[in-house]
């Protein structure tokens, strides 16, 4: 995702294509009045895929942002879901292993949770979250399960598709604040801490809370049956079995790494870090090789065509340079 438009990456192609949800004309209007009804207007802000990977899901900022669920493949519409005004943005979503749920999370004072049904838009409830700000939702991957989790600062919560709420317990287990979130096909939810532990919740009640990462968990997959990926603050993405909770393999990246995913057989690593760069990792002899490059922090601000590319600058304080016949970054 970029600003307004959701990407979609062949990489495999000489030189790369994209396909994008989103972009295309638009009325000289300002962002908050703009219309909304076919693609988004502002930042996107949080996305999530289906588990077939077939459908993608994404919200974005506004006083009344919009979620669209769009085909992962294609780039084309599916659905067109509203928040209210006063949630300010959509500061986590997901989309049910069956892409027929959509839960969001929004930025009002109550960080307020909304359930959709994904194929018509309708709510299926709005609650109050938490007074801390919530950074990610997931459903549960237990099949037949309509249950998802909310987690973020200083809290974990749990839900239903009607709208029922359960704080999660911890007992003796240290509290923390949670980035990232995820459950396992047998009803095991993972959270992330900022503390560096992966929690494990059996229904609503933390079992265990293990060290995983120097810094805070940034961003975590379920795969299959029982294995995780997570990435962490120091740079490593570590592949664990959830039966036991052993880590199997790790790979170092030189920077924090904010989104990890693989194929459903764990043979292909896809590593998103916070320098802007998006790697492929082959599992099988570890090599990485880096499919993107990007500016990585605020905006760019400069920008000079030239005969052979495209220089630009940005807040992230990088110049870069851009080959635009073979549609990638150069140095």
């Amino acid at each position: 995702m970029t600003a307004a438009l959701g990407v979609i990456l062949d990489h495999e192609c000489q030189p790369p294509q994209q396909k994008f949800f989103g972009g295309g004309e638009v009325d000289n209007t300002a962002k908050n009045v703009a219309n909304d009804l076919e693609a988004h207007t502002d930042d996107i802000m949080s996305i999530d895929i289906c588990g077939s990977r077939k459908v993608a899901v994404t919200g974005q900022v506004g006083r009344a942002p919009a979620v669209f669920t769009w085909d992962a493949c294609s780039g084309e519409k599916m659905c067109r879901m509203k928040l209210p005004k006063g949630s300010r943005g959509v500061s986590a979503v997901a989309i049910s292993p069956c892409a027929g749920m959509v839960a969001a999370a929004d930025l009002h004072n109550d960080h307020r949770v909304h359930c959709f049904d994904a194929q018509s838009g309708a709510c299926k409830f709005m609650e109050k979250g938490s007074t801390d700000k919530i950074l990610d939702v997931a459903f549960d991957r237990c099949p037949g399960s309509q249950r998802f989790a909310t987690a973020g600062r200083k809290h974990i919560a749990f839900w239903t598709c009607d709208g029922q709420k359960e704080g999660g317990l911890f007992g003796s287990t240290p509290r923390t604040s949670f980035s990232c979130v995820a459950f396992d096909t047998k009803g095991r939810c993972f959270a992330g801490g900022a503390n560096g532990k992966i929690y494990c919740f059996v229904g609503r009640t933390a079992t265990n809370a293990m060290a995983a990462h120097k810094g805070f968990v940034c961003g975590m997959k379920t795969v299959g049956e029982n294995q995780m990926l997570t990435g962490g603050k120091d740079g490593l993405v570590k592949l664990w079995n959830t039966d036991d909770m052993t880590c199997t393999k790790e790979w170092q990246f030189d920077s924090l790494v904010r989104a990890v995913d693989c194929s459903d057989d764990c043979s292909t690593l896809i590593v998103g870090l916070r320098d802007g760069s998006i790697y492929q990792v082959n599992c099988s002899d570890d090599s990485k090789t880096c499919i993107m490059m990007s500016h990585s922090d605020g905006e760019v601000w400069g920008l000079q065509v030239c005969p052979d590319g495209i220089w630009t600058s940005g807040d992230d304080n990088k110049v870069m340079f851009w080959d635009a016949a073979n549609h990638c970054h150069q140095k």
